[in-house]
């Protein structure tokens, strides 16, 4: 259905997101998950990121931002300095997000992380207030797909530990990363959070109405 392909949803926040004039974001499916999406660089990063609740990640794919934890965001803010250093010399050098909710037993999707830390700009609508700093991010593959397509992925860095048993903020060695980059993007997934984003919305409305 057409009408299925536009997510309007409220902002409740003046701090991210570009609403319009009425407070309104609109998020179009067919900007995610595409099967042209390139899926080979010279010059990446990647970092797993785990977030203790799904309410968090549909509110980064909506407003285009995320938080870490103090040292997550110094490593992540540590690597968008690197890569801005890459560009420079003329290779673009995207970093890339693999999101994987705690206890989940899947990954939900891959972003990429678009602007340096600001370590002074919070967020109001985390989950919970520990949260501080924030950065931007552009969504590109929003699926489900579960752990045992990437279990076979071993992180030297992380004592030969499988990618699926990551902490958050773990970086991915580059061609085991591109490796990941085209599962997600190959992956039949009969689920995402994009299907329960009603939901979420009014868990939001409601916490929003609470506060």
């Amino acid at each position: 259905e057409k009408l299925q392909n536009h997510l309007v949803v409220k902002a409740y926040t003046k701090r991210a997101g570009n609403p319009d004039a009425e407070g309104n974001i609109t998020l179009s499916r067919d900007q995610y998950n595409s099967h042209r999406f390139p899926v080979d660089y010279v010059n990446a990063k990647f970092f797993v990121i785990k977030s203790y609740s799904e309410d968090d990640v549909h509110k980064s794919v909506k407003y285009g931002v995320w938080s870490s934890t103090p040292g997550g965001n110094k490593r992540l803010g540590s690597a968008f300095e690197d890569a801005r250093r890459i560009a420079a010399t003329g290779v673009e050098c995207p970093i890339f997000l693999f999101f994987s909710v705690n206890a989940s037993g899947q990954f939900c999707g891959v972003a990429e992380m678009t602007g340096p830390v600001d370590f002074n700009r919070d967020m109001d609508f985390w989950q919970q207030d520990k949260w501080s700093g924030s950065f931007s991010v552009k969504w590109h593959i929003i699926k489900d797909v579960p752990n045992h397509h990437f279990r076979h992925i071993v992180l030297e860095n992380n004592e030969g530990k499988s990618v699926t048993n990551s902490r958050d903020t773990q970086e991915v060695a580059r061609k085991k990363g591109l490796e990941m980059l085209r599962i997600f993007r190959d992956a039949n997934a009969k689920t995402s959070l994009l299907d329960d984003f009603a939901y979420y919305e009014n868990r939001q409305r409601v916490l929003f109405e609470e506060r």
